[in-house]
């Protein structure tokens, strides 16, 4: 039994999901690769901070609900719930170019937003 739990956490050791899945664009728990920029975005473990990294180095880390001064809504402190990768095909607002990616977040208390991928700003859309 020893063995095959070693085996089994070797195994996931040695497994890199970019790899395997080369196509993937999309999250996989609160992991996001965008796969022509080659960056990785992150939701950490509290669900608060998020991280865009390129091979070793960070780019910028955001707390979107602390950083752009949110207001207190339905809880004291709402939690990353969604997290998606989009490319803008058709501009809605002022501020989306054709071609360009954000992260499109929610929180637990229904407040959501966009962040730009290149810079880490968020734009507050609003709450239910």
């Amino acid at each position: 039994m020893d063995s095959l739990v070693k085996t089994i956490e070797q195994s996931w050791k040695d497994f890199n999901f970019k790899d395997e899945h080369p196509d993937f664009v999309g999250s996989y728990d609160y992991l996001i690769i965008d796969q022509e920029s080659n960056t990785s975005f992150t939701v950490d473990s509290s669900e608060i901070l998020i991280t865009a990294t390129r091979k070793d180095s960070i780019l910028w880390t955001t707390d979107p609900w602390l950083d752009n001064k949110l207001e207190i809504y339905r809880h004291n402190r709402p939690v990353i719930t969604y997290f998606k990768l989009r490319t803008i095909k058709k501009p809605k607002r002022k501020y989306e170019l054709k071609g360009q990616k954000f992260l499109r977040i929610g929180y637990s208390n229904s407040q959501f937003g966009d962040i730009n991928i290149s810079n880490g700003k968020f734009i507050f859309l609003g709450q239910d």
